[in-house]
């Protein structure tokens, strides 16, 4: 059982008061300071220092070092990095980022640390280093030091310390969770307060001015300004200007685009960032950057519809954050778009006379809607044509009353749209006053009338293209389908007069062939006769002869007489079997690629499969990545089938390929030990059923999923990479076996067991 001195009951309790301090402040810029304070004092150190880990990086945010004969520390709170700080040991600091564990140092100058600069300047004594955590997340470091004591960090000071180093990493998680919602909280209302003054100013310069104001008490920038662009004379006209300097006339006033760091942006379409102002081979004053202090900039071209509008930027005292960067790139979108939207009140306004005369006389429908009421304020005549009403019926009434109800929440969107200074379009139907319905084309856009804006509509009745389209679009599709039914018909000509060449081919091949195997198979009848007269009259020799002399034993020893004798005969025979297989291959070749597309005839079917299967044995033999493809014979007793004898083999050969192919594929990312462990099988079953012969071929795959099995005797549908399928195999198949022979090809599958192909030809 643990026991405690008065003392040390004394320190728990100011330790347990200490962790409530340090729990309480939430204030991130504060924080640091505080803590260390409060860890220095309860730790016995004469030096505190708070290293935190920020953005992959370490950073020193505050030293505290206590002062003799003084009640006040001497505390020092800036960010700055780990290497570029000489106030701390960094052979120490380095070993605990670089392996996140505890250090305790009881004399630094008799240490292995010794010859540490900081150590041999300051001839350090007690030092503790502790890596802080929160969660097994590593956040930081807090350092100690004493320079007066050895041994001054005890077991039990250190206790304390890790009690409240443990506290400082949740006190400083707490307080960058409350600095970021801050952070949120102070951007959200810096963007209303933005939109806010977009959405009501109608002066475009006052409005620009008043946008800056903002940007400067938000961002704590120290001044911001906003150019515009007149494209006319290719320059960017000074606005608005706020912080440091206000005026707006000056060296700045009217910069050419393409010059200096603010024309570069315009021309370029592309923002200016810097945290290095007083580097920056942009910023032309570098000694004014350096008298006032400034280290960031950030300029943004303002962009609306594709078009540069002008260029709102910025200069700091302080480094830009990405949170301000953020901000503002997505501020400067929408004062683009405000700008724009001045720009077109202001035409608009200036062409509003002229805009009324073409309003009487265009051919299309216009009309202006009260963007409050949502109702039609003046209409042209074309419009009052189009619907069917007088200009002060159709004053009077509501959306509902001439939009078909499948489209007026359109009308909604349209409002809007309008008033947030974007065009709008959509196709639609209309009621005319007659009930009829009518299609029509909308454009809608901002339109400045008495001096307020509204809605500038646009409308034409496309009833008449909508039906052309219907038909075009009909005829389109029977188009299609008859292309793809030619491609179809080409795809099994091209088939047919395949196979028809492969059999002249085969067929002129196996003539060729069999003429000089012929010629061999004779020959070897004679010479299996020689060979057995020679093979008596050497024999009777050596009866007659058993010494012919030193000559003839030495030659007779020499090509091994008794062994040629033996084995002659059998490579004879060997001889005989291979040109007896060349013929029976040749024969099965011949008829396999026999056509006979004029007339059907009574053939076996189990001939054309074993052909089939003697034909794809290459594919079907082991190889390095697989153990060979095993090939299971269900063969019934099936009567002479009458049929396409060619096209029937080429089903075959479609259905077994395939087979392979999803083999193979159901093989990829497998070792050959896994795959020899359940090994690839083709089951080939046939058998009568009443007056049907039927073939089923069955592979033990992946099988095939419901959304392609439902497409795969679709034309050109295939699920193979480009270049190794047509998909027009199964489609062929199909109609061959259906269309040709009477018959029914269905496939058989489900994911993970395997594909089953049944086909029933009528005998």
């Amino acid at each position: 059982m643990l026991s405690y001195s008065a003392s040390q009951l004394f320190d728990l309790t100011t330790v347990v008061k200490a962790s409530e301090a340090i729990q309480s402040e939430i204030n991130i810029e504060n924080l640091p300071c505080r803590v260390l304070n409060i860890i220095v004092e309860n730790a016995g150190a004469k030096k505190g220092c708070l290293i935190l880990k920020k953005n992959k990086a370490c950073f020193v945010e505050a030293i505290v070092e206590t002062i003799e004969h003084s009640e006040n520390n001497n505390q020092i709170a800036k960010s700055i990095p780990v290497a570029e700080c000489f106030n701390i040991p960094q052979e120490v600091i380095n070993y605990v980022i670089n392996f996140r564990e505890s250090l305790t140092i009881p004399n630094a100058i008799d240490s292995i640390y010794n010859q540490d600069i900081y150590i041999k300047q300051h001839k350090c004594k007690s030092i503790v280093c502790i890596p802080i955590n929160f969660k097994t997340k590593f956040i930081g470091i807090i350092y100690l030091e004493n320079k007066l004591e050895t041994n001054a960090f005890t077991p039990f000071k250190l206790e304390i310390i890790k009690i409240l180093v443990s506290q400082v990493g949740i006190a400083i998680r707490n307080a960058r969770l409350f600095a970021s919602e801050e952070e949120k909280s102070r951007i959200l209302k810096f963007r209303s307060e933005i939109d806010s003054t977009l959405a009501k100013s109608n002066n475009l310069q006052q409005m620009l001015q008043k946008c800056t104001e903002i940007i400067v008490s938000y961002l704590d920038v120290a001044f911001a300004r906003i150019w515009t662009h007149n494209p006319q004379e290719k320059l960017l006209h000074l606005q608005s200007s706020a912080g440091m300097y206000t005026h707006i006339d000056g060296a700045h006033s009217r910069i050419p685009v393409g010059k200096f760091k603010i024309g570069l942006i315009a021309q370029e379409r592309k923002p200016h960032i810097t945290n290095s102002v007083q580097t920056d081979e942009r910023v032309n004053n570098k000694q004014w950057a350096i008298r006032e202090g400034m280290i960031g900039f950030a300029g943004y071209p303002l962009i609306a519809d594709s078009e540069v509008v002008g260029v709102v930027a910025m200069f700091s005292k302080q480094q830009l954050n990405q949170n301000t960067l953020n901000t503002l790139s997505f501020i400067a979108e929408e004062i683009a778009v405000a700008i724009k939207h001045k720009i077109i009140e202001k035409a608009l306004q200036h062409k509003e006379e002229q805009y009324r005369s073409i309003f009487e006389t265009v051919n299309d429908g216009l009309s202006i809607f009260d963007l409050e009421t949502g109702k039609s304020i003046a209409v042209n005549p074309t419009w009052c044509q189009m619907y069917g009403y007088s200009n002060e019926e159709f004053i009077s009434l509501e959306a509902s009353d001439y939009i078909h109800p499948d489209f007026l929440h359109l009308f909604d969107n349209f409002i809007g749209s309008v008033k947030a200074g974007k065009e709008f379009y959509f196709q639609g139907v209309c009621i005319h006053k007659n009930g009829k319905l009518f299609d029509v084309e909308v454009k809608g856009t901002s339109y400045i009338y008495s001096g307020k804006s509204h809605a500038l509509t646009i409308a034409r009745d496309i009833s008449q293209r909508k039906q052309t389209e219907k038909v075009l679009k009909q005829r389109t599709q029977e188009l299609e389908q008859a292309l793809v039914k030619l491609q179809s018909t080409q795809s099994q000509l091209i088939q047919t007069e395949k196979i028809s060449q492969l059999g002249q081919l085969v067929a002129g091949v196996a003539h060729e062939v069999n003429n000089p195997v012929g010629f061999i198979s004779g020959n070897l009848s004679h010479a299996e006769e020689y060979v057995k007269d020679l093979t008596c009259l050497l024999n009777s020799y050596r009866q007659e002869f058993p010494s012919p002399g030193d000559a003839i034993e030495e030659q007779i020893e020499a090509v091994d007489l008794e062994y040629l004798l033996e084995d002659l005969p059998k490579m004879i025979s060997s001889m005989k079997l291979g040109t007896d297989r060349i013929k029976n291959i040749m024969l099965s070749l011949r008829n396999y690629s026999r056509t006979s597309s004029d007339e059907k005839k009574a053939v076996n079917l189990h001939e054309g499969i074993n052909t089939t299967l003697m034909i794809l044995s290459h594919r079907l033999k082991a190889k390095p990545q697989r153990p060979e493809i095993q090939i299971v014979k269900k063969y019934g007793d099936l009567p002479l089938v009458e049929c396409y004898y060619g096209q029937i083999n080429q089903v075959f050969m479609n259905l077994i390929s395939n087979a392979i192919d999803a083999l193979e594929e159901s093989n990829q990312n497998k070792s050959y030990e896994q795959v020899n462990q359940n090994p690839n099988i083709i089951t080939i079953t046939t058998a009568a059923d009443d007056n049907w012969a039927i073939i089923i071929i069955a592979d033990n795959g992946t099988g095939i999923p419901p959304q392609v099995k439902s497409k795969l005797f679709d034309a050109f549908f295939t699920t193979k990479v480009e270049g190794k399928g047509t998909g027009l195999g199964l489609s062929i198949s199909y109609q061959i076996v259906t269309e040709k022979h009477g018959g029914s090809l269905e496939c058989i599958s489900s994911p993970g067991n395997g594909a089953k192909f049944v086909i029933r030809i009528p005998v």
